[in-house]
Parts: structure tokens; C-alpha cells; sequence
């Protein structure tokens, strides 16, 4: 439970690798539980179209009926980035249900996901409030990105009433977490800090 933990902790802090390594020592001695994560974790770790990917679509074959909440987001994940744009407007309410199903079971990149859908009108139509709602979720769970995205429509009114002193609050944590996009629109603004904070 320990490693188990250790790792989700890894993959969570940008360590995916490092969280891989662990993951597939638990499995190979018999801790089933680890499938979850280390299918999410195989994902973060390899790019598109490599040779490393090949473990992650193994792993996935070999649960092919698992319909454990991290194993659902991979497969829509996956789903996403291997269709070209008349094929997502065909699959999208199945790739659609997956992300909400693993959002359901608290996992706050199925959030974030959505929320970049729902902002882009990507596989659905454009709907901030759900866009909102959705990045609102996601960094309460401390996906730190969202925490930024949210930031943003606080700050833009999109899907929300307009609230800068928590927008600026966001904008800030995000970028003392380490968020690159947070960090710009500070500096865009021309403080180094939100004056809410100060």
C-alpha cells in the first residue's frame, strides 16, 4: 500500500517514470489494484506513436473487460488522440461518457479533460458553464493547470460571476505549484504576485 501510494504520489508530482517502475514491480508480484494506475501512469510517461507506448496498449489488452475508473480514462484518452476530427464527431458520446464515468470515481485528469472540451467545443458543443464546473473539480483535486483554467474564467466571467480576488488567489497557487500558463498571465498583468494576496 506504501509503494502504491509512493507511486500515485510520483505520477501525480510529474514522475510517471519513475511511478511505471514501481507499478510494474507491484503488478509482476500479484498486487492487482496497481492496473489502474499503472495504465494512467504508462500514459503520462510515453508519447504518441513510440516504441514505450507499446506497454501501455499490452497493459491495456490484457484488461481489455477491467473497467476500472483509471483504465476507462486511459481508453478515452487514447480514444482522443488517435482520431482525426470527422471520426471524434462520430465516437464523441462514447469518449464523452468514459471521462465523466472516470471524473465520477474523483480522478482529476478525467476533470481537466472535460473542461478543455467543453472551453474548445472538442468532441461536444462549446459550454463554459459545464467547462467551468469542470476545472472547478479538477483543482480542487489539485490538478494544477486547472487551477489556472479556473482562474481564468473567474476572472473572464465565463461559466461563472466574475470573482478576481479567487481568481488571483488560484492564479498564484498554481503558479508557486509550478504552472508555466500561470505564471505568464501574472506576469501579463504586471505583478509578480495577485495584490489579493499581498
Amino acid at each position: 500500500v506504501l509503494q502504491l501510494g509512493q507511486a500515485e504520489a510520483l505520477r501525480l508530482t510529474g514522475a510517471p517514470q519513475k511511478a511505471v517502475a514501481i507499478l510494474q514491480d507491484l503488478q509482476t508480484n500479484g498486487y492487482v489494484t496497481a492496473r489502474g494506475a499503472l495504465a494512467l501512469s504508462l500514459f503520462q510517461a510515453t508519447q504518441p506513436n513510440s516504441v514505450e507506448r507499446d506497454a501501455l496498449l499490452a497493459h491495456l489488452e490484457a484488461h481489455q473487460s477491467d473497467s476500472h475508473p483509471q483504465i476507462v480514462l486511459v481508453r478515452a484518452l487514447l480514444a482522443i488522440e488517435q482520431l482525426d476530427a470527422d471520426q471524434r464527431l462520430l465516437q464523441h458520446p462514447r469518449i464523452i461518457r468514459q471521462l465523466q464515468q472516470s471524473a465520477e470515481s474523483g480522478e482529476r485528469i478525467a476533470h481537466f479533460t472535460l473542461g478543455i472540451l467543453y472551453s474548445f467545443g472538442q468532441l461536444t458543443n462549446t459550454d463554459m458553464d459545464a467547462a467551468a464546473i469542470a476545472f472547478k473539480n479538477a483543482a480542487a483535486l489539485g490538478h494544477i493547470e486547472a487551477m489556472a483554467c479556473f482562474a481564468d474564467h473567474l476572472e473572464r466571467g465565463l461559466g461563472v460571476n466574475v470573482d478576481y480576488d479567487l481568481a488571483a488567489q488560484l492564479f498564484y497557487r498554481s503558479f508557486k505549484l509550478g504552472s508555466p500558463w500561470a505564471y505568464k498571465r501574472l506576469y501579463d498583468q504586471g505583478r509578480s504576485r495577485p495584490l489579493a494576496i499581498m
